[in-house]
Parts: C-alpha cells; sequence; structure tokens
C-alpha cells in the first residue's frame, strides 16, 4: 500500500502516514522490499514480517522482527 493510498484510507496526510510506516518498520512489523522509483513510476512495496509474502521474484519467509523489539534497545531502521 502507498503512503497516499495509506493516508487517504486512514484520513491523515502522506507525512503523518509515512511516520507511521516508519516506526512499523523500526519495530519490526513490516519491510521495505522496493525502494521505489520516482522516475519510472514505481511505487515502493512493503511486505509484513509476521505472514509469508509472495513476491514476484521470491518468496519472503516471516522474519517476526517484531517479537525482539524492545523499547531500549530499538532495531535501527536500514538506510536503502
Amino acid at each position: 500500500m502507498s503512503l497516499k493510498d495509506a493516508a487517504n484510507l486512514l484520513g491523515m496526510s502522506k507525512t503523518t502516514a509515512g511516520r507511521a510506516y516508519r516506526e512499523l518498520e523500526e519495530k519490526g512489523f513490516i519491510v521495505n522490499t522496493f525502494a521505489g522509483d520516482w522516475y519510472g513510476r514505481k511505487a515502493a512495496t512493503w511486505a509484513l514480517t509476521f505472514e509469508t509474502q509472495d513476491l514476484p521474484r521470491r518468496a519472503l519467509r516471516p522474519s517476526n522482527d517484531w517479537k525482539v523489539w524492545s523499547e531500549r534497545h530499538p532495531k535501527k531502521a536500514k538506510k536503502k
């Protein structure tokens, strides 16, 4: 789901939706599977970390990263 779609669905700005996506990624609930391409008009894609995802080129098994997240030791988001 794109930031625009999430923002429209939840009745919030794209900035707020972006912060929510970053927080979900930091806490291990989602992982970015494609960074997106502005000039190629391709949206970023995300996958849940607690379900198997059938992606076009591969299957992504659940990592369950959210189980090890802790307020005292937050996981650093990986820069892509």
